[in-house]
């Protein structure tokens, strides 16, 4: 019986006769799980002044995603913003994506 539980990490075994290898531990399971902790206060990069971007992307849909029907850009709405800064020699060159709010006529 004791025969059976014996590998090459507890008698003279080369490790090449072991049968199963013993398996990878894994990290304890908690309570906190891996990113932002609920509760905890969210922080943000502040994003740069309108005039510093060297870039200005603006995208928008040419037609309905759901029906196919022609867009309009609704102005009223602000658009959805990105700024991505990459550190390039001059030191550093920003470009902000701007995604425009649009609204279709015949689906809403």
């Amino acid at each position: 019986m004791a025969g059976a539980t014996k590998d090459s990490t507890n008698s003279s075994k080369p490790p090449s006769s072991d049968i199963v290898k013993p398996g990878k531990r894994r990290r304890p399971t908690g309570k906190n799980k891996c990113g932002g902790q609920k509760g905890h206060k969210r922080s943000l990069r502040q994003a740069l002044p309108a005039d510093e971007p060297d870039w200005l992307m603006q995208y928008s849909y040419d037609v309905c995603p759901d029906c196919g029907g022609p867009v309009q850009v609704n102005t009223q709405d602000p658009a959805s913003v990105l700024q991505q800064i990459e550190v390039v020699a001059k030191p550093i060159e920003a470009t902000e994506h701007q995604s425009l709010r649009c609204y279709c006529g015949a689906c809403q």
